[in-house]
């Protein structure tokens, strides 16, 4: 198209070519072609930005934004930023419901790569100005961006502990966009919704959480949108995990049974995490009511249904469910056994390099040590201590270093107990000497006890 009809002046014509290029663009997206795609945005704009043409104008927002999605996607925030303000300089005063839609979008965007670039105020005032530009606009998509710019300052306002301001905005959300069919905005609400559960958590405002939680289901249970869906499980393990902390666990195991029953056959990868997520903490709801052998039963399902899952939050939830089945081996001395569970969880994830599965193949290896410190096998005990400090010595995360230095402690103790005090010693100063600046409030406990630790 662009090799035959270039140079023709017509006007459908040039719409056509402007069409062609921004076509082209999208397709080499589509293939993992971005320098060439941000290429041929380029190429959009050089010929046609001073056209006036509505259509072809359009044509040259879409070239923007897509740009700018693709140079975000390169973690090129100030490029992309750039072009976003490009766009609302260019086109703010445009009619045209289209191109109007296009700004909406560049100033989201923009709010988005504000935040990726830990410029949260930026991006709030970014945000603000959607909704300042736009709230009242009847178009479908331009509601959509309104009320995605509102969820999204909610967020950036949450992770300022800024938690009133953003229940306020997630209300405002509701109060907007709660009787709005279309499915995109649907799921804003839903996920106002659940960040407004979270932020009154968050501030220890338990029944009112629960409450909306509750909220979320009864609006939304029956939507078949996946998004939504996912809400929905979100907000029935939310609303579970507070029943918990209540020390409400019938009520809690319940609820997750509920999550299983709707969401069991659901191939959704985030809707399959808060299953495995459900039944591990329906496993740590019994063991809290002491009924232990259902607690075994319960993580041995979440092993047998997601063990080859590849989805590197559920692969945690396995890894969770083995450790619960281990401490629940060892209250009931069934120690072999949860050495055993300890020995699978090291052997299945060793390996893995998520965060928080690193963080429990630390735990298993601890919870190993003590069930051999139990068993009276302290020579074991003390080797799997220096085992998790080989393997973690250097790991930033804070609940693995939390681990390296309960590994540490536990090894002084086993030492204490065979009488090797000045080893014992030795190695509570070298918790203290390695971890005395760490501010984390466990970690400072443990210092503290190593401190305290004189056999």
């Amino acid at each position: 198209v662009v090799h035959r009809f270039a140079d023709d002046p017509t006007p459908d014509i040039r719409t056509r070519v402007a069409t062609a290029l921004v076509n082209k663009g999208i397709a080499l997206g589509q293939q993992d072609r971005p320098d060439e795609a941000t290429a041929v945005y380029g190429d959009v704009v050089d010929r046609f930005a001073d056209d006036p043409t509505p259509d072809i104008r359009t044509r040259v927002a879409n070239a923007l934004v897509n740009k700018g999605v693709i140079l975000g996607e390169q973690d090129r925030h100030d490029e992309a930023i750039a072009l976003y303000g490009d766009v609302v300089h260019r086109f703010a005063d445009d009619p045209t419901p289209d191109i109007r839609t296009r700004v909406a979008t560049a100033l989201v965007n923009k709010g988005i790569a504000l935040g990726q670039q830990d410029r949260p105020d930026e991006a709030t005032a970014v945000y603000g100005d959607v909704v300042d530009r736009f709230a009242d606009d009847p178009t479908p998509d331009i509601r959509t961006e309104v009320a995605k710019a509102l969820v999204n300052k909610g967020i950036t306002l949450g992770e300022q502990d800024r938690h009133d301001e953003a229940i306020a905005l997630y209300g405002d959300v509701v109060d907007r966009f709660a009787d709005d069919p279309t499915p995109d905005i649907r799921t804003r609400v839903a996920t106002a919704l659940v960040n407004k559960g979270i932020a009154l958590g968050q501030l220890d405002r338990p029944d009112e959480a629960t409450a909306v939680y509750g909220d979320v289901v009864d609006r939304f249970a029956d939507d078949p949108t996946p998004d939504i869906r996912t809400r929905v499980a979100n907000a029935l393990v939310n609303k579970g995990v507070i029943l918990g902390e209540q020390d409400r666990h019938d009520e809690a195991i319940a609820l997750y049974g509920d999550v299983v029953d709707r969401f069991a056959d659901d191939p959704t990868p985030d809707i399959r995490t808060r299953v495995a997520t459900a039944l591990v903490n329906k496993g740590i709801a019994l063991g809290r009511l002491g009924r232990l052998d259902e607690a075994v039963a319960v993580c041995d399902d979440v092993v047998r249904r997601f063990a080859d899952d590849p989805t590197p939050d559920t692969r945690t939830q396995v890894a969770t469910a083995l450790l619960v089945k281990g401490i629940a081996l060892g209250q009931q001395d069934r120690h072999d056994e949860a050495i055993a569970v300890y020995d699978d969880v090291v052997h299945r994830f060793a390996d893995d390099p998520t965060p928080d599965t690193r963080t429990q193949v630390a735990t298993a290896l601890l919870g190993k040590g003590v069930a051999l410190g139990r068993l009276g096998r302290l020579d074991e005990a003390i080797a799997v201590c220096d085992d998790v400090v080989r393997r973690f010595a250097d790991d930033p995360t804070p609940d693995t270093r939390t681990q390296v230095a309960t590994a540490l402690v536990n090894k002084g103790i086993a030492l204490g107990q065979q009488d090797r005090h000045d080893e014992a010693i030795a190695v509570c100063d070298d918790v203290v000497h390695r971890f005395a600046d760490d501010p984390t409030p466990d970690m400072l406990a443990i210092v503290a006890e190593a401190r305290a630790y004189r056999p």
